[in-house]
């Protein structure tokens, strides 16, 4: 097996982690006030990242792929039992980082559209014209405390990314997450042009839905 450093998480992956993770920050940070509507725009955009990040664990490369990912409680046990030693190398991600990450994608996405929901209570957002108060307005009460979930799973996943950075640092984890590339990865991703294809339109598709929100609000603003 190669121990050179090899690709292992290809752009659209990167970007969609970085722009995900900025969006899940600033929307937690940025939800009272002036800067609400701010919120609002992430929200809709974390929504259609994540929709299509369950696409690409089904269409995207190696070890994006939900089929790369080692979930199990077996695996997860036999993980944690042996978190110290070198064991077996992941090329992708380990079963603690896999399990975090579905979760994430999970809890993100109902946070997003539990938030889509309350907003459409209050006859606010995209699907204003739908509002039907009493559904709407009871499942969008869950949006605060998936919120708070979601924090801590994000804050869960980071510390464990640092505790597998200080026990094994020639793996590279951490530097992965900026460019890409770790050690012992046996092939590197290769991308088809469907698949890149794919990734522009997700890319292009989840920002113009921020921009497009944040736009809308300020003109309802301007023209109540």
């Amino acid at each position: 097996m190669s121990t050179t450093k090899s690709c292992v998480w290809s752009l659209p992956t990167l970007l969609f982690h970085w722009i995900l993770v900025i969006g899940i920050t600033a929307a937690f940070l940025l939800h009272q006030g002036r800067f609400l509507s701010v919120h609002v725009a992430l929200g809709y955009m974390v929504a259609v990242l994540i929709f299509f990040r369950f696409i690409w664990g089904w269409t995207g490369p190696a070890y994006s792929r939900f089929s790369d990912f080692p979930l199990g409680f077996g695996k997860l046990k036999e993980f944690l039992t042996n978190i110290r030693m070198e064991g077996v190398k992941y090329s992708g991600h380990n079963p603690a980082a896999s399990l975090a990450m579905v979760l994430i994608f999970v809890v993100g996405l109902l946070t997003a559209v539990t938030g889509i929901f309350l907003l459409t209570s209050e006859q606010k957002g995209f699907f204003a014209p739908v509002n039907q108060i009493n559904p709407f307005e009871v499942i969008g009460k869950w949006h605060n405390p998936l919120a708070y979930i979601l924090a801590f799973l994000v804050i869960a996943h980071i510390i464990g990314v640092i505790i597998d950075t200080v026990l094994h640092p020639a793996k590279a984890t951490l530097g992965s997450i900026f460019n890409g590339r770790k050690n012992w990865v046996p092939e590197e991703v290769r991308l088809t042009p469907l698949q890149k294809g794919f990734s522009i339109v997700w890319i292009v598709v989840a920002l113009f839905i921020f921009f497009l929100s944040l736009l809308g609000q300020q003109v309802s603003t301007i023209n109540p």
